[in-house]
């Protein structure tokens, strides 16, 4: 049949996704709304070098062998994936935090990111 194509154990596990992705988004709207404003610059600073180097590590996180964030055969880590610091990525810190761009000079150096490698056009 065609309309039973999720299990019951399918249709709640997908509901329970649901209201977590739900949940998640009113904390990040709280967050956003009741918190962030109030940090200090330093506060936004040691936020965002954390959120960052975070992105930079994100194949390594979720378990994946291979690609950008894989260690070599040789037991050296790979260049971090930068793939994550794109112009709509930027765009959106913008929109986040109207001052991301001085922001994210000074978070640059912290996690060792060279902005020139960016594929970026920031607001000076």
């Amino acid at each position: 049949m065609a309309d039973n194509i999720l299990s019951a154990a399918d249709l709640e596990a997908l509901r329970q996704l649901q209201e977590r992705s739900k949940e998640a988004y009113r904390e990040l709207q709280r967050f956003r709304i009741e918190v962030y404003p109030y940090m200090s610059m330093d506060d936004r600073v040691q936020f965002w070098a954390g959120e960052m180097e975070r992105s930079m590590h994100w194949t390594d996180e979720v378990g994946e062998e291979e690609g950008p964030a894989a260690i070599d055969p040789q037991n050296q880590a790979a260049p971090l994936d930068l793939s994550f610091f794109d112009q709509h990525w930027y765009d959106e810190c913008i929109g986040f935090d109207k001052d991301f761009d001085k922001i994210l000079v000074k978070v640059a150096p912290l996690i060792g990111l060279d902005l020139g490698g960016l594929q970026i056009k920031r607001k000076k």
